[in-house]
């Protein structure tokens, strides 16, 4: 614990930005610790943010489709 208060700015930073941001990058902005930021969104209700890169098989580039292809090969 860094010893400063979480303020009503804080608050306001983390509902604005928990959707696009991690944990760690909303800790950079608001001076806490990641773990505060973590905690204090888990109270709140507030859902973490999660990168996703791909949302379907298809929009993976296709050498890693023909390597997921291969790996299913030999696994069977």
């Amino acid at each position: 614990m860094n010893g400063r208060p979480w303020t009503q700015d804080d608050t306001a930073t983390l509902h604005a930005l928990h959707k696009t941001h991690a944990d760690h990058e909303i800790a950079r902005k608001t001076g806490h610790h990641a773990d505060t930021v973590q905690r204090r969104r888990a109270a709140l209700g507030l859902d973490p943010y999660v990168r996703v890169r791909y949302a379907t098989f298809l929009e993976l580039p296709a050498a890693s489709l023909a390597a997921i292809r291969q790996a299913a090969r030999v696994a069977a």
